[in-house]
């Protein structure tokens, strides 16, 4: 092939790359736009993603009682149950408290009535006691998790999560059942600022 060929060939993966880097940055603006604020509890850890760079991995998810979900899972083998779950959507509602965080109500294959549905990045439906009267059926949910920011504050994030004592929120937006992840907050201030915080006094010796 001559070499003027791979060079359009190179030039149009590479529009292609960007086209597909062009949609996702303009689904996450319209989410946040237009998105209903979702505050869940969270975890952090901090890994390295090699291709997109440093992130705060946050671990955020939900769990409720479901016998209707048991109901469908019941039997299913673990490859049967696997696929079921991708198709799932889970219905939030807020809770009454101070931290404004909420919780899952139940999961369905499709959403119905009204209420907040979204599609959670994973479910998993669990038997507590299958093999008694009543059965128990929980579910879990998981939600977006990779909060993406500058490599050294990154690691400064980490080091605020590891010594924090206070709780810690993911902050979502929610629309047309996508989420997305804006923030982390640790007592109502957001990780971003606490780890800028943590890097000035580090830098000044303190």
């Amino acid at each position: 092939m001559k070499k003027s060929a791979w060079i359009w060939l190179a030039a149009a993966a590479l529009a292609v790359q960007a086209a597909g880097l062009g949609w996702l940055i303009a689904r996450y603006e319209r989410v946040v736009t237009k998105g209903t604020e979702v505050r869940i509890p969270c975890g952090a850890f901090d890994p390295v993603d090699v291709l997109r760079g440093r992130y705060l991995h946050v671990n955020a998810g939900l769990e409720c009682r479901d016998d209707e979900a048991g109901a469908l899972v019941k039997g299913l083998s673990w490859h049967e149950h696997a696929v079921l779950c991708r198709k799932m959507r889970a219905k939030l509602e807020p809770e009454k408290n101070e931290a404004g965080t909420w919780r899952l109500v139940r999961v369905a294959l499709e959403p119905d009535g009204e209420g907040l549905w979204v599609k959670p990045s994973n479910c998993f439906v669990r038997g507590e006691r299958a093999d008694q009267e009543p059965e128990i059926w929980n579910t879990l949910v998981g939600f977006p998790g990779k909060l993406f920011m500058d490599e050294q504050l990154a690691k400064a994030a980490d080091r605020v999560f590891a010594r924090r004592e206070g709780e810690a929120v993911a902050v979502y937006r929610a629309w047309k059942g996508e989420m997305v992840i804006t923030d982390v907050e640790i007592d109502g201030v957001s990780v971003k600022e606490l780890a800028r915080r943590a890097r000035a006094a580090e830098k000044a010796g303190t």
